[in-house]
């Protein structure tokens, strides 16, 4: 039987050491990496989606908008669709503004109690956590991310209806100083027996005693105006969404096959010069 080359034989062991130094150096990265993963703090988010919102969520708020746009000549197929959008972009407006922000979470009693837990000013505080506070414009979510995911679902929670009620308010009193106007208008109008007048693109003669019959028969605006539809509803999160351990074990992987190919790298070149 013909031996073999001691010369092949070396280049198999050359081999099978450098596959092996390959996979000690690949598990050692990987566990590193898990390892750095689970020392890093978990991050929890939770998050709420909307749309523009229909009738039903303007309440009657869209019935005294309509009407005031009836009054005022305007299109009604227009009219419909611009109330919803108006509404909704106002929503959008406040829940990215950085001043209702700062303005929520320092009156947020989970703010003061950190605040106070911490021996920190509730502002510092509070301009800690504002940057978790996240609205995803092209998706139509706004989400919380913290290290507790009670306290972010709690703190988005809260923040909606903090920031309905102020977008209510806005609308509610904008439509209210108009209305007030057009009514003082028409009410003037009706006791002077005005003749026609512009309405819209258009110049009739007005019934000026049925506008201000039809001013005054109208019901307050309420409380319902919710200027968003609600798709899905803030949740505690179940799941953080960091650290990610795979893409921190694949990292770690990554770099200790580097590190292993250099070694190899290197060792050759000492044999070589030996």
């Amino acid at each position: 039987m013909q031996d073999i080359p001691s010369s092949s034989f070396s280049f198999g062991r050359k081999i099978v050491k450098s596959l092996l130094l390959l996979t000690a150096c690949v598990g050692i990265g990987a566990g590193t990496g898990w390892g750095l993963s689970e020392m890093k703090t978990s991050q929890w988010r939770s998050t709420i989606k909307f749309d523009a919102p229909t009738v039903i969520e303007l309440g009657n708020y869209y019935s005294l908008a309509t009407t005031y746009a009836l009054l005022q000549g305007e299109k009604m197929a227009e009219v419909e669709q611009t109330i919803s959008q108006k509404s909704y972009a106002e929503f959008k407006r406040n829940l990215s503004s950085p001043d209702l922000l700062k303005l929520y979470l320092t009156e947020s009693e989970v703010v003061k109690q950190q605040a106070s837990a911490q021996n920190l000013p509730i502002d510092t505080v509070a301009q800690q956590i504002a940057p978790h506070f996240q609205l995803d414009e092209k998706n139509n979510q706004f989400s919380v991310t913290l290290e507790n995911p009670e306290k972010a679902k709690l703190l988005l929670t809260n923040f909606i209806l903090f920031i309905t009620e102020k977008t209510r308010q806005i609308l509610k009193n904008e439509l209210t100083q108009k209305w007030k106007i057009l009514f003082q208008q028409v009410k003037y109008a009706a006791e002077n027996n005005l003749g026609p007048i512009q309405t819209g693109e258009q110049v009739a003669k007005q019934d000026w005693s049925g506008k201000l019959n039809l001013m005054r028969s109208v019901s307050p605006l309420d409380e319902n105006l919710v200027a968003f539809r609600l798709l899905q509803v803030p949740t505690t999160p179940t799941t953080p969404i960091s650290p990610d351990k795979s893409l921190w074990v694949m990292i770690g992987a990554l770099a200790g096959l580097v590190f292993g190919l250099f070694g190899i790298v290197l060792l050759n070149f000492r044999n070589a010069s030996k």
